[in-house]
């Protein structure tokens, strides 16, 4: 997603992010993130693997996470389908991590991503 991003002008994925704001762009990146994935990592997938076993869970928090992503990606943006296909990969690759690291790796994986994706550092 970061080489798709990086392929296209900057002013076509909103701009340039002043410098200053890439601090608090950061913070929030990583609370936000920390939040989601304590919950769909931490709660959520360790409730389903008691209930279906480690690959059906990281397989259905990862679905879970990407519907749950349909707001965002058919009313706050116009990206539609492709930013639901972003957040199925983003939400296997976090589960993955949660599975081998722990919550704390899979959350900082993920505010990484955002990060990059949001700072226009790319």
């Amino acid at each position: 997603m970061l080489a798709l991003a990086a392929a296209r002008p900057l002013d076509e994925r909103g701009g340039a992010v002043a410098l200053s704001l890439l601090p608090a762009l950061a913070f929030c990146a990583l609370a936000g993130n920390l939040a989601e994935e304590v919950l769909f990592r931490g709660l959520l997938q360790t409730r389903l693997e008691a209930a279906t076993g480690r690959t059906r869970a990281t397989l259905l928090s990862a679905a879970l996470f990407a519907a749950c992503h349909t707001f965002l990606a058919s009313t706050v943006t116009d990206v539609g389908w492709p930013l639901l296909a972003f957040t199925l990969y983003e939400g296997l690759i976090c589960a993955h991590l949660r599975n081998r690291r722990g919550v704390l790796a899979a959350a900082l994986a993920h505010a990484l991503a955002i990060f990059l994706l949001s700072s226009a550092l790319l």
